[in-house]
């Protein structure tokens, strides 16, 4: 699910089981890692990093310009770049400078630039000084200098966008001063502010940047993000295990920032191999914890109504055109039940549950397919005395059973989330 979107196929379920045990996730994680499917997935938390609209949420006047952007991202995501190019692409006259320039105030351009890159928000001190703030309003109006369009002309008095930067309202003039911030680097100051800038972020800052994006991948494999919120790294408000970020940021810098490798370590540490489920409290005394209250495991996490969407249609095998999924988790689960779109999927010509009723006709057979496609697993015992007479008394091919069962088990908070 996380790496490519959906649940794993029963073929890739039985090529999982019968590699030696110490080698499975090392193995999945990387044929995974290849695949055009984990492009895609990179691609959205891209997007989402780089705060770009999806396609259903684009305004009609920024659709060519966001369009653009996407696809930029994606070609990213489908290379093995260092992610320092990719935000050094940021300073450029090139498609990638959209990621900046699409903000029309020097300050907003300031402020997206700190937290998307930087995972540093600098917006408070936009408006006067905080007295418990990194940053100075002076220090955030002088690094906004930076951000203006030299190459524009000026227009009229106070112009924002002109080469230089007045202040609104008294008309003064702000020298540009980057933030006080990661290693001091010789700048020539004969290159322009676009030269100034991505020397600031990709060679001054490119610890901080190995580190926000080291917490952002940490966060959407886990569903925690060890900087919460990931926009607002500061001194009070440090990682809830330091330790961590530190190794996840020391691993990304010596794999020159490509971010393949660091959602390797991850899916393939104890760490992340930890389940949602309890375990069961007769096969094993914890002498001191009887009631398994205290012993670590990981939170499930609820599925977004686009991972939603993406893992039925990997269930499925059939394109679903889907409403616009609420976000609310009752009222997704709502709309699951009552919209009929679900339904309306299971009845697609070829879809894969369809598939298991038209090519086998045992019963217990055809209810171990469906949960190993759906749910990746075989049905337990008491799922089986519940459902297999379901499906007998339905005769062949049962199909009309078998959509029923199907849109259950998508519709269960199991499938629903990642455990």
């Amino acid at each position: 699910m996380d790496l490519v979107g959906r649940p794993p196929t029963p073929d890739e379920i039985v090529t999982f089981d019968a590699l030696p045990e110490s080698e499975r996730a090392r193995a999945m994680s990387q044929t995974y890692l290849k695949s055009a499917a984990f492009n895609s997935v990179l691609s959205e938390h891209l997007w989402r990093w780089f705060e770009i609209p999806f396609p259903s949420e684009d305004q009609r006047h920024t659709e060519n310009r966001d369009s653009r952007l996407r696809a930029a991202l994606a070609d990213f995501a489908a290379s093995h770049r260092s992610a320092a190019d990719l935000i050094g692409s940021a300073f450029s006259p090139g498609v990638g400078g959209e990621l900046v320039r699409r903000f029309t105030d020097p300050r907003d351009r300031a402020e997206f630039a700190g937290r998307a890159f930087l995972g540093v928000s600098i917006g408070c001190a936009r408006c006067h000084n905080h007295p418990l703030d990194r940053w100075s309003q002076s220090q955030h109006l002088q690094f906004s200098a930076f951000f203006t369009d030299v190459d524009r002309p000026r227009v009229g008095s106070g112009a924002m966008m002109s080469g230089e930067f007045y202040l609104p309202g008294d008309g003064k003039h702000v020298e540009p001063v980057l933030l006080p911030m990661g290693r001091k680097i010789e700048i020539d100051q004969k290159e322009p502010r676009s030269e100034h800038l991505r020397t600031f972020f990709t060679e001054g800052n490119r610890e901080q940047i190995a580190r926000n994006l080291a917490n952002r991948v940490f966060g959407v494999l886990t569903g925690r993000f060890l900087v919460d919120a990931e926009d607002d790294h500061r001194l009070s408000n440090p990682a809830v295990h330091e330790p961590v970020l530190e190794a996840l940021t020391t691993h990304l810098l010596e794999n020159d920032m490509r971010l393949r490798p660091l959602f390797e370590l991850i899916t393939t540490s104890q760490f992340y191999a930890a389940s949602g489920v309890p375990p069961d409290d007769g096969s094993l005394t914890l002498t001191g914890d009887p009631a398994w209250r205290y012993l670590a495991r990981r939170e499930p996490r609820a599925l977004s109504p686009r991972q939603f969407h993406r893992a039925v249609e990997g269930v499925l095998g059939v394109t679903v055109v889907a409403e616009e999924f609420p976000e609310s988790p009752l009222a997704g689960e709502l709309h699951l039940l009552n919209s009929g779109q679900w339904q309306r999927a299971l009845a697609e010509p070829g879809n894969q549950v369809d598939v298991i009723f038209d090519f086998e006709s045992d019963p217990a057979q055809q209810l171990h397919q469906l949960y190993e496609l759906v749910l990746s697993r075989p049905p337990r015992p008491e799922e089986v005395s519940e459902f297999l007479p379901l499906l007998q008394d339905a005769g062949s091919p049962g199909r009309a059973a078998g959509r029923d069962l199907a849109f259950a088990l998508l519709a269960s908070r199991e499938f629903s989330s990642i455990r």
